[in-house]
């Protein structure tokens, strides 16, 4: 009996052809995913290359951000107080000429009060004599009344000085003028230094030499506020003309709040010279 070859061949050859067809389906599903994934691989491979590209520029810029803050602290002028008592006008020129800041805000404000506790102890001196010195005066002032009225008006001093600083970057601002005020504030507060040591001179002066006393005090305030015009002027680029003007209508201002403060804190010096 003669089998039919033909028919039990062609299942075996369309199963073959479907196996085939199956691994080729497979083969190209495997291909697209295994490529996919080399891609996506790659998305990633070059997702972390430009991360770290970016961590090194980023790392670069620290870097040099270090080391322009090194040349920067290197470079940056040393304050000297021998320098800025002897020399107060180098310092003026030194300082103005350089970008950089030398004094932090709390230094500023050390210097600044240093002067400013030196020109009301030599006040409070001259309060104290003139009241001592003065005819069928019964009133003293010891040591503790004078330290107490000195610190009055060094408090004061201090804080109307600050807010000259206000007015001068108002000024500045009405009459277009481009002012530094940190670098004001600095030249202000070298030549604080000089100025404080000439007033506690003239206070010592007051209390030991009397009269002689009184006279170096005018002389070191006449010095003091010259030295203080200058950097000033140099601080701020306006001519000397300008800054002499600017410092009048302060020490007006100045003398009207004195006037305040001396009818209201200064009450019992007040009493004492309505007596007089």
């Amino acid at each position: 009996m003669k089998r039919n070859t033909k028919k039990l061949r062609a299942p075996q050859a369309r199963l073959k052809k479907a196996v085939a067809y199956r691994h080729i389906k497979y083969a190209k599903a495997k291909i697209t995913v295994n490529t996919g994934r080399v891609q996506d691989r790659s998305l990633i491979s070059s997702g972390t290359e430009e991360a770290k590209a970016a961590k090194k520029a980023s790392a670069k810029t620290r870097k040099e951000k270090k080391s322009d803050w090194a040349e920067a602290m290197a470079s940056q002028p040393n304050v000297s107080l021998k320098k800025c008592l002897f020399h107060p006008l180098q310092t003026i020129e030194e300082a103005a000429g350089s970008e950089l800041l030398s004094l932090n805000l709390f230094q500023e404000m050390l210097l600044n009060l240093f002067a400013w506790v030196s020109a009301s102890g030599s006040i409070a001196c001259l309060y104290a004599r003139h009241i001592e010195k003065s005819e069928y005066s019964i009133a003293r002032y010891n040591f503790t009344d004078t330290c107490w009225l000195a610190v009055r008006i060094a408090v004061f001093c201090f804080a109307v000085g600050y807010l000259g600083y206000a007015l001068l970057q108002t000024f500045a601002k009405y009459d277009k003028d481009e002012i530094c005020l940190s670098k004001v504030m600095e030249i202000d507060a070298l030549t604080s230094v000089f100025a404080g040591v000439l007033m506690l001179i003239s206070a010592i002066l007051i209390l030991t030499a009397g009269g002689f006393g009184v006279f170096i005090f005018i002389v070191s305030a006449i010095a003091a506020s010259a030295v203080k015009q200058i950097g000033l002027s140099r601080s701020t680029g306006m001519k000397m003309k300008k800054v002499g003007l600017l410092c009048f209508a302060m020490a007006c201002i100045f003398l009207v709040l004195y006037y305040i403060f001396y009818l209201t804190a200064l009450s019992d010096l007040a009493q004492i010279y309505a007596l007089l």
